[in-house]
């Protein structure tokens, strides 16, 4: 009975760290995308904190940001599945890891680039 209960407890952290790893999502490969983080910096405009693991914030970068060589825009709507510090509010400036989230049905916004972001730290 011990047995079982550690190997299901093994299973379990396998599949907690498998979850958390950084992969690229299905279809990339299909569609000849390289799927590579970015690095980016910008003023945040607004912060949706939905619990301590995720987190909505829409970006005004420094910079065009570029999709599949195409600059775009300047602004960015980032979701974040990690804790955020709680000094990233509006007005601040960031700089963070970005990569764009694929193409779905969901009701988007044109003015700006959808895209999963981690790592992010207020510019001093």
């Amino acid at each position: 009975r011990m047995a079982t209960r550690v190997a299901s407890a093994r299973a379990m952290d396998a599949a907690r760290t498998t979850r958390t790893r950084v992969a690229p999502r299905a279809g990339d490969a299909r569609r000849g995308r390289v799927v590579a983080r970015a690095l980016g910096s910008g003023t945040v405009t607004r912060v949706a904190r939905l619990g301590k693991n995720l987190t909505f914030i829409d970006i005004l970068s420094t910079t065009a940001i570029e999709v599949d060589g195409d600059a775009r825009t300047r602004v960015m709507y980032a979701k974040c599945v990690e804790d955020v510090p709680k000094l990233v509010r509006a007005g601040a400036v960031i700089e963070f890891e970005w990569q764009p989230q694929g193409e779905s049905g969901r009701a988007r916004r044109d003015d700006g680039t959808y895209a999963d972001a981690r790592n992010i730290s207020v510019k001093t």
